[in-house]
């Protein structure tokens, strides 16, 4: 009987000390999430990061975006922006989103869903509201080239916009064309370049921003 008694106890004991390894364990990703993961450059400067985490199976996409930007002169910094944006996507379309920014002090928050009515809206201007298939600028998805207008994750705007496939080049970063299809994104304001290999997957942007400063993005070759 002491012999058992001291087996369970043994048992007990190792349990629990798994227990407490695996609470201590660091959180990874999903095994099943696609992580595109890039270096943000301002001016072939480093700004930043910015990272896409995206989970699911089948019609339904999760998708949390991370960006973290910070702009230095004469080693002080004269901007930074973090921007945090969670999305349910389903069949294509944007389902749901809530998105806080901080664009150097000034933040901004969009949160909503898709009801009957269509997608509603909370953001910092009030209410908005609009119909049909939404989608942000949504890089990573292969059918975005189809798109009319694209919906601004840290305004909740949505911005009228035409996409066509441009000459091909190398994208960012890289000396040879990868391969795949350079889309165009325009609109008032909005010039952005978007490498998508031959399967859509989302490998490089390069965007001139309304002041003729030029951002682009290189793939880090991390993560599934």
């Amino acid at each position: 009987m002491k012999s058992g008694r001291r087996v369970r106890l043994l048992c007990r004991t190792v349990n629990g000390v798994i227990a407490i390894v695996l609470m201590l364990l660091p959180a990874f990703p999903q095994a099943d999430a696609h992580i595109l993961d890039f270096d943000v450059f301002l001016n072939g400067d480093p700004m930043g990061s910015h990272r896409y985490t995206l989970s699911g199976s089948g019609d339904r996409v999760k998708v949390l975006s991370e960006a973290s930007y910070r702009v230095k002169v004469l080693m002080v910094t004269a901007w930074r922006y973090t921007h945090r944006s969670e999305e349910v996507w389903l069949k294509g379309c944007l389902r749901s989103i809530d998105s806080t920014t901080d664009e150097n002090g000034s933040d901004y928050h969009v949160a909503g869903k898709t009801t009957a009515a269509g997608l509603e809206m909370n953001t910092q201007d009030g209410p908005r509201q609009t119909n049909g298939c939404v989608r942000t600028f949504a890089y990573w998805l292969p059918e975005l080239h189809e798109s009319k207008e694209l919906l601004n994750a840290q305004t909740g705007k949505v911005e009228p916009v035409t996409i066509t496939a441009l000459e091909p080049r190398p994208a960012p970063g890289q000396s040879e064309f990868r391969g795949g299809t350079v889309w165009g994104v325009r609109g008032k304001g909005i010039q952005i370049d978007v490498w998508q290999d031959g399967a859509g997957d989302w490998y490089g942007l390069a965007s001139k921003t309304p002041e003729g400063r030029l951002i682009e993005y290189v793939r880090k070759e991390t993560g599934p």
